[in-house]
């Protein structure tokens, strides 16, 4: 599927650029448990982000 792909590729390039999910949920503007559920594939991300 798509968004388990893309859940993926957020946490890996997150990972990869040393930030943690508090500063990115910050910078997108979310909060941090729906990043953390993103990541993992268990929501969807459409629309999360401003």
């Amino acid at each position: 599927m798509l968004n388990d792909e893309v859940s993926k590729k957020i946490r890996t390039l997150r990972m990869k650029k040393e930030i943690t999910q508090e500063i990115l949920s910050n910078k997108a503007g979310i909060y941090l448990s729906y990043l953390g559920k993103i990541e993992r594939g268990q929501k969807n991300f459409i629309g999360a982000f401003r």
